[in-house]
């Protein structure tokens, strides 16, 4: 029978390395912020939006009482779960690498980027669909941003801010979108015609945000292999040629509203342990989490923003 592993502890300094690493074109976290929670799985309430933006008659007669008004609330539930990923370093390996590779670094960074992009592929696909974002639209044809003598971006995000805020009375805050849709962008007659005047010549996240009356524009560019095991190596962004408008909290409270949270019951961690059977370290990267759409009507979706 194999030896049991001998010892087991969390790697505070890795699991640190791991919460820092992120790769440029990760946006998930920025799309649904994180929410700490103590226990895996539990629920949250959700305030009628009715109660804020009722009408109520106010005037009081002069021997009554104040009318009465009254509030509702229901509630939702969430169910965090684990995802991890295991590194093994055998003894030889370590011994023979150079240390110029960081072999331990480089471990916890492989399976903290794999974690990451699984991570950002299940948000993608929460908030790129219309069955989720039930406020859409879907560009075709000469409306496609790709069209350049023809479509409209600006006006398109318009119609989408103004679709928000009077869903929610709050203005979108972050537009997500794919970098296919951002290089076609920052070509746009309409989007350069815009800029012209700025001090910089050049069209710029920061300059787009501002068109869009948002503060925040997230370009989505992390890539995902689509083939599958011993094929040729087929690459597509994951969040695709959509954009997102969207408001979203990074401060959760109880009465937050924000378009969804990435409930965390843990965060990434690093768990070393030995295996004195096979002489090697392994290495375990972490996180609890459940990716929770609460507030659709805080996004506006733009599908095929451009062919």
């Amino acid at each position: 029978m194999p030896r049991e592993i001998t010892s087991l502890h969390v790697d505070q300094a890795l699991s640190n390395f791991a919460r820092d690493y992120r790769n440029g074109g990760f946006q998930g976290h920025r799309i649904f912020p994180i929410f700490p929670v103590l226990k895996e799985s539990d629920k949250y309430h959700i305030f009628t939006k009715r109660d804020a933006f009722r009408s109520e008659e106010t005037l009081k007669g002069t021997n009554s009482a104040p009318r009465i008004k009254e509030w509702s609330v229901s509630t939702d539930s969430f169910t965090c779960e684990e995802h991890a990923l295991r590194g093994i370093i055998p003894d030889r390996e370590r011994n023979n690498s150079d240390p110029a590779i960081d072999i331990e670094g480089k471990t916890v960074e492989d399976l903290t980027d794999s974690l990451l992009l699984a991570y950002e592929i299940r948000i993608a696909a929460i908030v790129t669909s219309t069955s989720n974002i039930t406020q859409n639209t879907t560009l075709s044809g000469t409306s496609q941003w790709s069209d350049f003598a023809n479509s409209d971006p600006i006006a398109n995000v318009r119609t989408g801010r103004n679709t928000i805020h009077k869903a929610t009375g709050k203005n979108p805050n972050r537009a997500a979108l794919g970098r296919e849709v951002y290089d076609k962008l920052v070509d746009h007659p309409d989007i350069l015609e815009r800029i012209k005047y700025t001090r910089e010549a050049i069209t710029t996240e920061q300059l787009l945000a501002s068109l869009f009356g948002v503060e925040e524009l997230l370009v989505c560019e992390a890539l995902k292999d689509s083939a599958n095991e011993g094929q040729t190596v087929s690459l597509a962004y994951a969040f695709g040629k959509d954009l997102l408008l969207f408001y979203a909290d990074d401060k959760p409270s109880k009465r937050t509203v924000s378009l969804g949270w990435t409930f965390t019951a843990q965060d990434l961690i690093v768990k070393r342990k030995r295996n004195d059977d096979i002489d090697a370290d392994m290495f375990d990267v972490g996180q609890i989490v459940d990716e929770k759409l609460v507030a659709a009507d805080c996004g506006y979706l733009i599908k095929s923003a451009v062919a």
